[in-house]
This record gives C-alpha cells, sequence and structure tokens, in this order.
C-alpha cells in the first residue's frame, strides 16, 4: 500500500469512522436524559438528529468530539489487536494454531451472529481474568519469521486483508452503543413492531460484522502460516 492507500483504508475507515460513531452514541447516551425531557415523544433518527445538531452548535465542542473520536479510534485498534495476541496465544497453547480452532468458531455461521454478546464477554474474561503474564498478549509478528524473497508476498497479504479486518474489528465494538442508544430511546418512547424489528437488525448487524472481521483475521492467519510454511493448505 501506498501512503494514501494506509491513510484511507488504515486510518480513516479502520480507525477514524468506528471512533466517530462510537463516540457519537456514548455521547448520545449520556446527554439522552436531557434530550427526552426538552423534547417531545419523537422518533429515534429524529432524536438523533437532536443530539446531532446540538454537537455542531459550538465548534469547540465539536472539536472535541473529533478529538476525542480519534482518541477512540485508535483505542479500539490496539485494543483488537492485543485481544487478537490473546486469542491467537490460547489456540497455540491447545497445539492448534490459528483462531478457527477456537470453541466459539466452530459453530455454525448463524449461531456465531445470535450468539455475539456471549462470545465477547467470553473473550473479554479470557483477555482480563485468563491472562497470566504480559507476554500472553503480545502478538508474534510474521515479519520476523518470512525469508527477505517473500518480503512482498507477506506485504501483499497483509494489504489485502488487513485493513477490512481492522475495520470490521473496530466497527463491531463502536456500534455496541449503538445498540444500546436504540433500547434507551425504545424504552423511554415505547415498543412497536417496527422499532423492534429495528433493534433486531441492529442486534444482528453487529453480529455479523463480527463474523466477517473473524473470516477476515482467520483467512489472514492461514494466508501468513501458509507462506511460512511454503505450500499452501488446502
Amino acid at each position: 500500500m501506498n501512503f494514501w492507500s494506509r491513510f484511507v483504508f488504515g486510518f480513516l475507515l479502520a480507525q477514524v469512522l468506528p471512533g466517530l460513531l462510537g463516540t457519537f452514541f456514548i455521547s448520545f447516551i449520556s446527554a439522552s436524559k436531557k434530550i427526552f425531557e426538552y423534547s417531545k415523544q419523537i422518533g429515534f433518527t429524529d432524536y438523533l438528529g437532536i443530539h446531532a445538531a446540538r454537537l455542531v452548535e459550538k465548534p469547540g465542542f465539536m472539536g472535541s468530539f473529533v478529538i476525542v473520536s480519534m482518541c477512540l479510534g485508535m483505542i479500539l485498534y490496539w485494543f483488537n489487536w492485543l485481544l487478537l495476541a490473546r486469542l491467537e496465544q490460547q489456540a497455540e497453547a491447545s497445539d492448534l494454531a490459528g483462531l478457527e480452532h477456537l470453541k466459539c468458531h466452530k459453530r455454525p455461521p448463524l449461531v456465531q451472529i445470535l450468539v455475539w454478546p456471549f462470545d465477547i464477554l467470553s473473550e473479554l474474561c479470557v483477555l482480563f481474568f485468563g491472562t497470566p503474564s504480559f507476554d500472553k498478549m503480545i502478538r508474534r509478528e510474521r515479519l520476523t519469521l518470512v525469508p527477505p524473497e517473500k518480503f512482498t508476498q507477506l506485504s501483499w497479504i497483509e494489504d489485502y486483508y488487513l485493513p477490512s479486518a481492522l475495520f470490521l474489528s473496530n466497527m463491531q465494538f463502536a456500534l455496541i452503543p449503538a445498540l444500546f442508544s436504540v433500547l434507551i430511546v425504545f424504552f423511554d418512547s415505547g415498543l412497536t413492531w417496527r422499532r423492534v424489528f429495528i433493534l433486531l437488525a441492529v442486534y444482528f448487524l453487529i453480529g455479523l460484522i463480527r463474523l466477517l472481521a473473524r473470516q477476515q483475521l482467520i483467512s489472514l492467519g492461514r494466508a501468513e502460516r501458509d507462506l511460512l510454511s511454503g505450500s499452501p493448505k488446502v
């Protein structure tokens, strides 16, 4: 990738966009009580519009919002690398390298989509309570293991899989506050069949994004291992 490709795909899409979405919905949750008090009962998108209008009223506040969003995007980026390293080492501990060998990834795709909150909680427990030392949170970079004549191939593999994997991995966490925002509005305004459908759609979307993120990370890991072994595995 050249500079502009890394800037667009590796920074704007993979970090800034998830950070903006996450910060927007977190700030909406924090201001929701005041918005409900001073607004008549309206739809979910109308509440979001009111909150967005308040954000752009003061340029200084908007500037702070952008800075916080960028910081949140970078934190999500680092956190996902931390989680990836821990999960890879957890898989290696069972003598089966690769995220595809984890128990949560051996279920049908639809099941993985539907039970994503339990999988995330399980992985967070492994990370924060099941990590014996800092060494278990460090990812072994393939670049140090690849011979110089394969640098170009490794670079192509990472450029192909990594930007989308990071974007999707960060987006799954950034959309969780959106799910809580939907719940807060619907509990205040009441539930209808249409609102239940929207709630389930957001829930399913997060699970789908998580599934796609893991597919990209597993494909990346397999391609890297095949490159190191010298022969692709079918």
